[in-house]
């Protein structure tokens, strides 16, 4: 008797089945419904007042909305590299890193370029060639790292002449001081497989000065190829005074980044920012 009980409610259960399920659901919805009204009502009672206590009637959904501030543009970040630095230290694959420097108060503010007297030629011209831009700039004599002075607050930069695998030529711009890892290097640059550093001749033949002076003003000259890329590092960009040869080893010329932006825009030549 008890199988054929089970039989039979299995039976009733399947017959059934259908009809339970929808008498479930509605039960559900009821309950949801029900649990619902006291929300709404308090939610009704609260734009009542919202609107009440507005001037105009309405609510002003935009008003705890903070206003977006201005920043910096978003600079496409990839390639790059020199071989220089305009301190003419040797480079290994990795340098030495430091903190971010404080951005300097002081700022480059002149009518007219300022030079050495004994700045050659070709320094000068390059010179009177950024104030067709309306950049100018103060050249000093080139001071070793060692001979520095703590009150002088520029940036002195080094400048990587680098080619990957396939022969692609690369110019990153970043601080003296950088540690700089060419393997990380390069998958930022989207290199082909490893950098290693342009040769001697590389850099004569490319951009047409001695590997002790590369800067990036070589790119005032048309001769030099614009399929080279030009990086620059990230922390630079809020740096009033950077220095750079002038073409000549032994004197610094400085310049802001919006000045070096500047040029660089004049010249319809892309500057890339990356962090290192």
């Amino acid at each position: 008797m008890l199988a054929a009980g089970l039989i039979s409610g299995v039976t009733a259960f399947i017959i059934y089945r259908p009809h339970l399920q929808r008498a479930l659901r509605r039960l559900t919805m009821w309950l949801m419904e029900t649990s619902m009204k006291p929300i709404e009502q308090n939610m009704d009672e609260h734009s009542t007042s919202i609107l009440a206590d507005s001037p105009s009637g309405k609510q002003n959904f935009n008003a705890n909305i903070p206003t977006p501030q201005n920043t910096s543009p978003n600079l496409n970040q990839t390639m790059l590299i020199s071989q220089s630095s305009a301190s003419n230290s040797e480079t290994d694959e990795s340098t030495t890193s430091s903190d971010e420097e404080e951005v300097p108060s002081n700022k480059i503010s002149l009518k007219s370029s300022v030079f050495p007297g004994d700045l050659p030629e070709e320094g000068k011209e390059l010179l009177k060639n950024l104030e067709n831009y309306s950049i100018f700039t103060e050249t000093v004599t080139y001071q070793p790292k060692s001979d520095r002075n703590n009150t002088d607050q520029t940036v002195y930069c080094k400048n990587l002449f680098l080619k990957d695998r396939k022969g692609k030529f690369y110019f990153f711009i970043c601080r003296e001081e950088s540690n700089v890892l060419l393997r990380q290097l390069k998958y930022k640059l989207k290199a082909h497989r490893n950098f290693s550093f342009a040769s001697p001749i590389e850099v004569e033949e490319n951009l047409h000065v001695l590997p002790g002076c590369i800067t990036p003003f070589v790119f005032l000259s048309e001769t030099v190829s614009r399929d080279i890329p030009v990086a620059i590092a990230r922390d630079l960009i809020l740096e009033k005074r950077l220095n750079f040869h002038p073409l000549h080893a032994d004197f610094a010329t400085r310049i802001s980044f919006g000045h070096l932006l500047k040029l660089f825009g004049h010249l319809k030549r892309k500057l890339i920012i990356i962090d290192v």
